[in-house]
């Protein structure tokens, strides 16, 4: 791991995440044959905010951002603390049954973290809107002149899951 007065982030990550939250805590290849790690692999670029959200632990992201951890810090895949944030808050919102189990057994955290994050999880969801929002207009100006009126009921129809409907016109017109 990297650590200065700046930012902590993985850089690199031959043997494995440095730290299994929500588990066992440190793990190494000796504690292999004991442990059984949450994850086997930290991305290039995670934040610890990244890992204890990845691993539905959302005491640790909490006290992360409580100190000042940086919700946009992104990795090498562009997952950062807002997104999986957002994520989290959608799933339990939705209900979506995959993830929704998982989060559930922390649900009264996850809730205080929402709660504490709430205006970035907001300003994170409108710059979504506002991105499929533009696309939309500059696809359907181009194909379907007719359809300009119905983007901002499209939008509501598809709440938190914009970049789907995006994907389906561009499919659609095959502008993708």
């Amino acid at each position: 791991m990297r650590c200065n007065n700046e930012t902590t982030s993985v850089e690199k990550c031959p043997g494995g995440a440095p730290f299994d939250f929500a588990g066992e805590g440190f793990f190494d290849s000796r504690a292999a044959a004991w442990a059984s790690p949450t994850f086997n692999i930290a991305k290039h670029g995670d934040s610890l905010l990244i890992l204890a959200l990845r691993q539905f632990d959302p005491a640790s992201a909490a006290a992360l951002v409580e100190v000042g951890a940086d919700l946009n810090a992104t990795n090498v895949d562009n997952e950062s603390g807002i997104s999986l944030a957002w994520a989290a808050y959608l799933s339990l919102t939705t209900g979506e049954p995959a993830v929704a189990s998982q989060l559930d057994a922390h649900k009264a955290a996850y809730e205080a973290l929402f709660d504490r994050i709430k205006p970035q999880m907001l300003e994170y969801h409108d710059g979504i809107k506002a991105h499929v929002r533009a696309q939309l207009v500059s696809i359907y100006t181009a194909y379907a002149p007719e359809r300009l009126d119905k983007i901002d009921g499209q939008l509501d129809a598809f709440y938190g899951k914009e970049l789907e409907l995006l994907g389906k016109v561009q499919a659609k017109y095959a502008t993708a």
